[in-house]
């Protein structure tokens, strides 16, 4: 895979230097809709731009955007996203589509790969460093989506691919217990 000529687009729109998305060369990487509507100049989305998920709790940011000018239709595309906090334990890639909340779909033409990086710095996409899944403590989440397949939310073989999602972990329904201790204080 070609690493030079790669696409970039600010994750988030206070960084110029750093914190830059990338996908492969060749492809166009622009904001998604929901960005654009709220007025983003980076991928990066607010949790309450889109439905709540209610199996997951999103760590590491939201980001929404489109891979365009695609050349073959039904192609997958590489991605990388810099994450705003590092890969917590029992991670998951969630994706909005068509809707609805779900786990990104891993198979021969979709897969989610990290590696360590730093804050707001990654290798490019197809670097040697990425590693399958998602590791705790990395930085640096690389996605590689099918054009019309299950993860791209239009689910159009059409040059474009639709990404809203994020690094999420599942809720499993665990809760602190209430306190029924009472303070109390002496006035000496």
């Amino acid at each position: 895979m070609q690493l030079m000529n790669v696409t970039c687009c600010k994750k988030k729109s206070l960084e110029q230097s750093n914190f830059l998305a990338e996908s492969q060369s060749g492809v166009c990487l622009r904001l998604g809709n929901t960005a654009q509507l709220n007025g983003s100049d980076g991928i990066e989305i607010q949790e309450d731009d889109l439905i709540e998920d209610l199996q997951a709790d999103n760590l590491g940011g939201l980001f929404d955007f489109e891979l365009t000018d695609i050349p073959r239709l039904g192609d997958s595309v590489t991605v990388v996203i810099p994450q705003t906090l590092p890969v917590p334990m029992n991670a998951v890639y969630r994706k909005f589509v068509r809707g609805s909340w779900q786990d990104f779909v891993s198979n021969a033409n979709n897969s989610v790969m990290s590696t360590a990086g730093n804050p707001g710095y990654c290798p490019p996409p197809g670097a040697t460093e990425w590693q399958p899944g998602l590791t705790e403590g990395h930085w640096c989440v690389q996605l590689t989506i099918e054009d019309g397949g299950p993860n791209d939310d239009d689910g159009i073989a059409n040059g474009n691919i639709v990404d809203p999602g994020g690094v999420a972990v599942m809720l499993n329904g665990n809760a602190l217990p209430p306190c029924g201790c009472r303070c109390y204080y002496s006035a000496s």
